[in-house]
């Protein structure tokens, strides 16, 4: 697999870069951590970039990218894609659908976990956060992304 972030959605997609928005070739320069000492993040973190075949910075803000497209399909907020005129710097609508938990082997105590994004996908995070979704935080965002994909809580 790619190690774009973007590979996943991207792939076998024929795209029209005069599509595509500024937002779409934002580079990650916006951070965001977490310390959670109920659990794992950064070996899960480390577990998917194995996974994937990619650093565990991509792995993590691929992560990000593919809870942020399912939240905003599973509370009707689509049209932040609309509004953040993004094509490819998040998965489609309903492409989250297909994604199924992955059933990986970690361990560790490693609490601590920093990524980095790109501006647009931290304010369309913000928007999210100030929606009904259950989410206290970005951090707390983070912790739910990595646990979603490996279908813990």
């Amino acid at each position: 697999m790619s190690d774009s972030v973007e590979a996943p959605w991207k792939e076998g997609v024929d795209i029209d870069i005069a599509d595509m928005g500024d937002a779409d070739f934002e580079r990650r320069t916006t951070t965001l951590s977490l310390q959670d000492t109920s659990g794992d993040p950064r070996a899960i973190a480390e577990a998917l970039a194995d996974e994937w075949g990619v650093s565990k910075n991509v792995a993590t803000d691929r992560v990000v990218r593919m809870y942020l497209a399912h939240l905003l399909d599973k509370n009707n907020m689509g049209h932040l894609r609309g509004d953040y005129d993004v094509t490819t710097l998040i998965p489609p609508a309903g492409w989250t659908e297909q994604v199924e938990p992955l059933d990986l082997e970690y361990s560790g105590n490693q609490p601590t976990l920093t990524t980095s994004v790109p501006p647009t996908v931290k304010d369309m995070i913000d928007d999210v956060l100030e929606s009904d979704v259950d989410i206290s935080s970005p951090a707390d965002f983070l912790r739910q992304a990595v646990y979603w994909v490996v279908d813990e809580s």
